[in-house]
């Protein structure tokens, strides 16, 4: 049992009511006087409900109202006993605001430890008084409505009404390293100025550069300020890519020191100094490395002259023989490896990349998804670790095309430009007036959109029902095509990402008072102000664990189109597993037989996917994996051993026989009524070529997330999409009804209430399809959901919901564990039960059925 803190730890209160109720819970279980079982039911129910809205105002990343969280502690101090610590010694806590509280924890942790209910309640009994009179207690639990209220009034359901003053992040955000711009300008003039070399025919450079935030954890107030600046970056020549890291410094005061003539090991022995060495042709040191298996080039620029310095050892060994997989090309395969911490990481490193990046060789105006890419690792991972390609060749020392501001210049017939003074206001193309002073910017914005939407622009824009021309060439058309796509999506679009999307689209942001474009020193901090730092916020405040200082070291770490699996360490990847399928993404070649298979951390089970925990229950495990989908090349995506999915494609082969030699006859001499059957999921996504096959079979669609887009239900998640075509797999002439009930987040049972009364009343379905699990019923909203089940079940339609994946000792979810509805266990293709199933109660309705190695969209 987790102890009650003190008095400002913010948790306090949550785990102050969270034991009451339990103690309440506990009294009225033991208590005959019908009176005094109404007032713990209400005293149990008020906690239920403040424990509700505390949970919601901490996931709010915001400072507690200081007087609020006082008061409620307060409210239940007034419960405990005034003697307890006369009567209960414990020496070790003093009667102060909690103290009270805090000795009630530690003897109701004494209580739970003993058998006898006799002797929990004389404990629990001596601690507290609630009133000796009815009155006195409905006292108190006026009291805690009144509190109640007040919470709902500073902190409504929505967010963005709490008030003001309270809406302060708990986290301070440093100012970015603005010196990264200066530096990565250095870094290319160096490159440049010794790409030139004597071979013939002369090498075509290209360099590939990481982008990041560039920033690192707080070195403190006594840091080095010297402190250097890192670029990863990947040089080719003939095609093929190295690895590099280029280190750069400030210049450091020189200082004298008087010693005693020089400086000894403590063995007598000089230290050994490597001197660097300055590098006249690149060619040099790229063909020399080819040689050094694993091993890395490091390369150090002083004032802006290339040098070399000693070759590391690869801390990630990348496998540069394939070709590196564009951010494009991962949005082309849809959302399903786009966790929404993925999202909102991914945005913050291009955004700050155009802060870093901006007006250098590094960044052109138009970039675009197509230049972002990232490199497999030799183990087949995809760390979350950007690159953009730049030329070298071809550029002279210190000089880049700039094209930051492409507005039209105006040209007369014969193609010189015209008189300035030739013309007047009325002679202005207004078509040049729409023009953006920063393209780089609008190019952001596009990024962000395909990020959020995990959808390629064209794609959203074809929606949305926008049609949009070339975004390659003109900033005008450009900006304008972007405009229109963004004000078209932009109700689908949550705070923060609007704000900064808006912003990058808006060019008055980035001009000065008569029309020009900011300094270059104005533009980088208003860069900041205006679209990372909005970015950064949403992301600390939706994942309060992750460090903004050490967002590169943790990006990298993560398996970008394998849901965020933490990537292992290299000497943990190399161990073989005989007979184990690679975990692989969509954009995996398949393995020669000649090539190691790496086990994956993932679990085997498409449990997973029909119990989505994650989802809508607990909320604490990354989305699960999708399985294979026979229109893809490449391998399973889940770590299934070769005979599971071969005892599968056995399993579904001897199912589609049954169903050939019985259905199709059966269906032909009656015409039956289709099954209707509503799937309550993460929505569907109708571009996928499985769903698209079979249109035909979607014939409601309802989105209980979006008030404004109620027949939206894109699936940015792929779990829905997963089921829906599973389903359409074994029942080919059912009838879908597809209510999107979740995206990323759990959703009330409230919610799911709702959706499914729809789906009785208004579908009027045969069937609901609940593949999520709640891990207790003793959540805000459960009443209702029992209610909807019960009024569906009244109606005769059947209700299926996941068993669970948790294994056999913490038993089945909710709701298949109510009387109404029926589990679903998952076995083997031979009916063996799996190892994650829970186990089946007897008496209580359950059916197994095939649920390892599936395969589906």
């Amino acid at each position: 049992m987790v102890p009650f803190t003190a008095s400002s730890d913010a948790n306090a209160v949550y785990t102050a009511y969270r034991i009451v109720q339990e103690i309440a819970t506990f009294l009225r279980a033991s208590e005959e006087d019908a009176e005094l079982k109404v007032f713990y039911a209400d005293l149990r129910a008020y906690c239920v409900i403040i424990r509700g809205h505390w949970g919601r105002i901490n996931k709010g990343a915001v400072e507690i109202n200081r007087q609020l969280h006082i008061r409620l502690l307060e409210q239940l101090d007034y419960i405990v006993a005034p003697d307890v610590f006369t009567t209960l010694q414990v020496p070790t806590l003093n009667e102060k605001l909690g103290g009270k509280l805090r000795t009630l924890s530690w003897y109701w942790d004494e209580a739970r430890k003993k058998n006898d209910t006799i002797v929990k309640l004389e404990i629990i009994r001596s601690c507290l008084e609630f009133g000796g009179t009815p009155e006195a207690r409905d006292e108190f639990i006026r009291s805690l409505a009144t509190s109640e209220e007040e919470i709902r009034k500073i902190y409504p359901e929505d967010p963005e009404k709490w008030i003001t003053e309270d809406i302060t992040s708990r986290r301070t955000i440093r100012e970015p390293p603005y010196a990264v711009r200066t530096a990565a300008q250095s870094v290319f003039n160096a490159l440049t100025a010794c790409k030139g070399c004597l071979c013939n025919p002369m090498h075509d450079f290209s360099a590939r550069i990481c982008l990041g935030t560039y920033r690192k954890p707080d070195p403190g107030p006594h840091a080095n300020v010297n402190e250097e600046l890192d670029f990863d970056l990947f040089l080719s020549m003939i095609g093929e890519w190295h690895e590099a890291r280029v280190h750069t410094e400030r210049e450091e005061v020189v200082q004298f020191v008087v010693g005693d003539g020089g400086s000894q090991s403590r063995f007598g022995k000089r230290d050994r100094v490597m001197k660097p060495m300055k590098v006249k042709r690149l060619c040099e040191p790229i063909a020399k490395i080819k040689t050094m298996a694993a091993y890395r080039l490091d390369f150090k620029v002083i004032r802006n002259q290339l040098f070399k310095l000693q070759s590391q050892k690869s801390n990630v060994l990348f496998n540069t023989t394939m070709n590196p997989i564009s951010l494009q090309q991962i949005l082309e395969e849809g959302p399903r490896s786009f966790t929404e911490r993925a999202r909102r990481i991914l945005a913050v490193i291009l955004s700050s990349s155009a802060l870093h990046f901006f007006d250098t060789p590094w960044l052109q105006p138009i970039w675009s998804s197509a230049n972002i890419l990232f490199f497999r690792t030799a183990s087949g991972t995809i760390p979350l670790r950007p690159f953009i390609q730049t030329q070298l060749s071809g550029l002279e020392h210190g000089h880049f095309s700039n094209h930051s501001s492409d507005r039209t210049v105006p040209v007369g017939s014969n193609g010189d430009e015209t008189d300035s003074d030739s013309g007047g206001p009325d002679d202005i193309d207004p078509d040049d007036l729409v023009s953006h002073q920063c393209p780089t910017l609008i190019s952001l914005a596009v990024m962000l959109m395909e990020v959020y939407f995990a959808t390629p622009f064209k794609i959203l824009a074809r929606r949305y029902g926008v049609e949009v021309g070339n975004t390659e060439f003109s900033s005008c058309t450009r900006h304008i095509d972007t405009n229109l796509v963004f004000e078209a999506c932009k109700g689908e679009i949550p705070e923060k990402f609007l704000y900064a999307i808006h912003n990058c689209l808006e060019p008055t942001i980035w001009e000065d008072l008569e029309g020009n474009k900011l300094a270059a020193e104005i533009l980088r901090i208003r860069i900041y102000e205006e679209v990372v730092r909005p970015l950064e916020t949403e992301l600390i405040k939706a994942y309060s664990s992750i460090s903004i200082d050490d967002l590169d070291r943790l990006a990298q770490s993560l398996d970008f189109t394998s849901w965020d699996q933490a990537i292992q360490p290299w000497n943990d990847q190399v161990q073989a597993v005989h007979g184990t399928v690679r975990t692989s993404s969509p954009f995996s070649r398949p393995s020669t037989s000649n090539q190691l298979e790496y086990n994956s951390p993932v679990k085997s089970s498409l449990q997973s996917h029909l119990q989505y925990h994650e989802l809508l229950g607990q909320g604490h495990s990354p989305p699960p994996p999708r399985a294979h989908s026979p229109l893809r090349n490449g391998l399973p995506l889940t770590a299934h051993t070769m005979f599971k999915c071969q005892s599968y494609l056995d399993w579904k082969s001897k199912y589609q026989e049954v169903y050939d030699k019985y259905i199709p006859a059966q269906l032909g001499t009656c015409c039956p009524v289709p099954v209707k059957i509503a799937i309550l999921d993460t929505g569907l996504d109708l571009t996928h070529p499985d769903v698209e096959a079979r249109t035909k079979n979607i014939k409601g669609k309802y989105n209980w997330l979006q008030e404004k887009f109620r027949q939206s239900v894109h699936d940015r998640n792929g779990h829905g999409t997963f089921t829906a075509n599973l389903i359409l797999d074994y029942a080919p002439d059912a009838e879908l009804y597809v209510a999107k009930i979740a995206e990323n987040k759990p959703s009330s049972p409230k919610t799911v209430a709702e959706a499914i009364n729809y789906a009785v009343s208004e579908w009027k379905v045969d069937i609901i399809s609940m593949s999520f699990g709640f891990p207790t019923r003793d959540i805000e909203g459960y009443v209702d959901l029992e209610r909807a089940l019960a009024n569906a079940y009244a109606n005769k339609v059947l209700l299926f919901a996941a068993a669970s994946n948790n294994g056999g000792q913490l038993g089945r979810s909710f709701p298949a564990r109510d009387h109404t509805v029926i589990a679903v266990h998952a076995t083997d293709a031979n009916g063996n039960r799996s190892s994650f199933r829970p186990t089946a109660i007897d008496d209580d309705i359950s059916i197994g059925t095939i649920g390892e190695a599936v395969e589906s969209a």
